[in-house]
């Protein structure tokens, strides 16, 4: 039989009396349980050629089945297609190997590569389990940017007491500054709104059936994948009367281009539903 039959756990040399019909439905069940995993699987044969990859790898990479299929993992390596193939170390090592993969979509994953052997101990498939860190490294990213910011009104803040020196009871002189601290301190309600009117929109999003990065920020990133799909998305959101900017590479990384919407605490509910509409109407004249 051939490698890739071999691959699928069918014997080379069935006993007699083995219903063929059985040995297909048991490869089939077995596609069914792979693609059925909300991690990516990703099987070579024991010469690291590609013989299978599931849905969520494809999620998960955003590399295309074609892109892959009956490639050598050598291949796929030079070319920049993965950054480090946890196959080939298996195989050379003759055992489990975990590491970090980049793609050249710039998703990146944890995986594992477990190599499987016959009764001579060859090794002949290799199967590898991926997970998704691109989300974690973005909010890392956010997080960190945060903290920068923090720093930065935090020595601002210092510069500006030892300035003040011998006045520390001055905080303003600037009439619209004091009134701005007077409504900050007396109600919580502008904060309390832009909240509120962010949960709302998130939700009424993805009701719609878009991705959105996770958070209760009221900065939400739409993600598109492509640069081309964020930039037109743009635009015709602007011709509906709504603005949003597209954010693409080198903003962010690649295959994370997305448009940004900004919740303020003065939209209205009948903004926010307009600007869900808007975002419904142009899904669905792009095709998404």
């Amino acid at each position: 039989m051939s490698r890739r039959e071999k691959t699928y756990l069918i014997p080379s040399h069935r006993p007699e009396g083995d219903d063929p019909r059985d040995i297909l439905m048991e490869r089939d069940r077995l596609e069914a349980i792979i693609e059925s995993s909300f991690d990516g699987i990703y099987i070579t044969d024991g010469s690291a050629v590609t013989l299978m990859i599931n849905k969520s790898y494809e999620a998960i990479s955003g590399l295309r089945r074609e892109e892959v299929l009956g490639k050598d993992m050598r291949t796929l390596e030079t070319t920049g297609v993965i950054s480090r193939s946890g196959t080939l170390l298996a195989i050379e090592a003759g055992t489990s190997v975990t590491l970090e993969q980049t793609f050249k979509t710039g998703r990146r994953a944890i995986i594992t590569s477990t190599p499987t052997f016959d009764q001579d101990n060859n090794i002949v498939m290799v199967v590898t389990n991926v997970r998704d860190v691109t989300e974690m490294y973005a909010l890392k990213g956010q997080l960190e940017e945060s903290w920068a910011q923090s720093k930065q009104y935090r020595d601002e803040l210092e510069a500006m007491r030892r300035r003040l020196g011998s006045r520390p009871d001055l905080i303003a002189v600037d009439a619209a500054t004091i009134a701005t601290i007077d409504m900050l301190t007396e109600s919580t309600a502008l904060r309390d709104k832009v909240h509120e009117n962010a949960r709302y929109f998130r939700a009424e999003m993805e009701k719609l059936g878009f991705d959105l990065l996770p958070g209760e920020h009221p900065i939400v990133p739409v993600m598109l994948y492509d640069p081309k799909v964020a930039n037109e998305f743009a635009r015709r959101m602007l011709e509906k009367g709504v603005y949003v900017v597209g954010f693409c590479y080198p903003v962010v990384p690649k295959g994370r281009d997305r448009v940004r919407t900004q919740i303020s605490a003065g939209h209205t509910k009948e903004d926010l539903d307009f600007a869900v509409k808007c975002f419904g109407e142009v899904k669905k004249e792009m095709g998404l």
